[in-house]
């Protein structure tokens, strides 16, 4: 909330957000120790920046449609396919990804795996043009037999979908920031309500403007509670996916451009 708010841009949470919440989360959480001994010191230091590939030209609130595959071959696993709109995609050096190993199972069949940016096979596209959130590197990823090592198998074959889901009550937390950019936004609308004169008076002093900054206010402190209620909650071990699709929906509309 307090990097958002200071920095006044929710495109640079989101860099942090993927790499935290998305990719290191994913790994702590559910990755083996070798894995975490691994990657986590350098996703810690930053000297590894970390990204979430699950959404497919195909598949994105479905995530159960996923079209990406995998087959394992000897001491590898071989993915091929595509991912689109991964933010940290042009910078990232570890992906957490998701493909399927039987497409008749649907979230039977998903699994997880830990990819290097240097696998064989594994070409990221360059920056996605947007007209929002530009400070957010977004790009596509292409996988044409990827040789993933084995010892990259997030989880177990055939549980991913239940990792994911884990893994994604993370990211409902990601969407805190939004917290601290209603409160700067707030800021400037308080500081131009006190400067702006029209009729001889500043507009604050004007009911109906008053009533505007008071509901932003209600907006924001409603949106505070769920962020922060919702992060207890994880801190709990009582995390509810309810709990977490309501934090990540209210604020949300309430800083849409």
């Amino acid at each position: 909330m307090a990097f958002a708010r200071g920095s006044f841009d929710g495109s640079m949470c989101t860099v942090w957000g993927s790499h935290l919440f998305l990719a290191a989360m994913s790994i702590c959480d559910l990755g083996n120790k070798e894995q975490k001994v691994r990657y986590l010191p350098k996703m810690a230091t930053g000297e590894w920046i970390g990204a979430l590939a699950l959404t497919e030209p195909e598949a994105g609130t479905d995530a159960t449609s996923l079209a990406t595959t995998a087959v394992r071959d000897g001491d590898y696993y071989i993915l091929n396919g595509s991912k689109t709109f991964i933010s940290n995609a042009p910078i990232a050096d570890v992906f957490v990804t998701y493909a399927t190993m039987d497409m008749s199972k649907r979230a039977g069949g998903i699994t997880g795996f830990i990819v290097d940016r240097d696998t064989p096979g594994l070409t990221c596209g360059p920056p996605m043009r947007k007209h929002f959130g530009k400070s957010t590197p977004t790009g596509e990823m292409f996988f044409n037999d990827a040789k993933i090592p084995a010892e990259n198998l997030l989880g177990k074959e055939g549980e991913g979908f239940t990792a994911m889901i884990a893994s994604l009550g993370w990211e409902r937390l990601a969407f805190a920031p939004i917290v601290g950019l209603m409160e700067a936004e707030l800021d400037l609308c308080i500081d131009y309500a006190k400067t702006r004169k029209q009729f001889g008076k500043p507009v604050g002093k004007f009911q109906l403007v008053q009533a505007m900054l008071a509901e932003m206010k209600m907006d924001l402190e409603a949106s505070r509670y769920l962020a922060l209620s919702l992060a207890w909650k994880k801190d709990q071990g009582i995390y509810n996916p309810i709990d977490a699709a309501i934090a990540k929906t209210f604020p949300c509309p309430l800083t849409a451009p």
